[in-house]
């Protein structure tokens, strides 16, 4: 007969994990849209902190550090598109893996 696995660092674990839900950044896009082409396009992935935001361009040429999330919208305007911030839906408190 197995014994039963134990972790002696569950309450820790708990812990630690309902941390990390409760401080995590949130998930946000930076989408382009354009009237010529009529083609949207996801422009840049970002996390938003709550004093600072991080954006990094879908196709890997450009990251950018920023106050808010907003304030990385400009970079991503080429003058033919209008980029639009897309938040995402908070999943944290349910785990994917």
């Amino acid at each position: 007969m197995t014994e039963p696995t134990h972790d002696p660092d569950q309450n820790l674990t708990r812990a630690l994990t309902r941390l990390a839900q409760d401080t995590a950044p949130r998930l946000f896009a930076i989408a382009t849209y354009d009237t010529d082409t009529e083609n949207d396009t996801i422009a840049a992935w970002g996390l938003a902190f709550p004093d600072h935001a991080y954006a990094v361009a879908t196709d890997s040429t450009f990251q950018i550090h920023t106050d808010t999330p907003q304030g990385a919208l400009r970079h991503f305007d080429d003058g033919d598109t209008a980029p639009r911030l897309v938040w995402l839906p908070d999943n944290t408190a349910t785990p994917t893996r």
